[in-house]
């Protein structure tokens, strides 16, 4: 068995591996996005802003009948049958 083949093979990977998970190196593209999100953060619309007046005040009382769902038995549903 050859061994320098598989040190060989094994450090053309590691090379590989850590360059991939760097991503790539393109210092254009880098300069690029770094304007882009500086522009970014320069336009952004303002904060939203609590209204000055409050908003119209709740009903005291419901403003519908709620009619509650009763709970589906289907072990009771099969003995009907």
């Amino acid at each position: 068995m050859d061994d320098t083949n598989e040190t060989e093979v094994a450090k053309v990977l590691d090379d590989l591996l850590t360059r991939a998970q760097a991503g790539p190196v393109d210092k254009a593209t880098d300069r690029v996005a770094a304007r882009t999100r500086v522009a970014a953060t320069a336009h952004r619309p303002p904060a939203w802003e609590e209204p000055a007046e409050p908003a119209a005040a709740e009903p005291d009382g419901p403003m519908a009948t709620v009619i509650p769902f009763g709970v589906f038995d289907a072990d009771a549903a099969a003995a009907s049958w």
